[in-house]
């Protein structure tokens, strides 16, 4: 009898991968996010010192 529910070995490798690659974009993502956030508040920071 096999199960349809059971996960072999190389399954387990290609979740892993599939994991792996989806922790690289996010962290990418998160990379340029931050970075935007950080220069918008340069950006923020410039002007009001230019206005005050």
């Amino acid at each position: 009898m096999v199960d349809d529910n059971l996960a072999t070995k190389q399954d387990l490798k290609e979740l892993e991968a599939r994991i792996t690659h989806e922790m690289k974009q996010m962290e990418s993502r998160i990379t340029i996010r931050l970075g935007g956030m950080i220069v918008a508040a340069v950006v923020v920071l410039a002007v009001l010192m230019k206005i005050l």
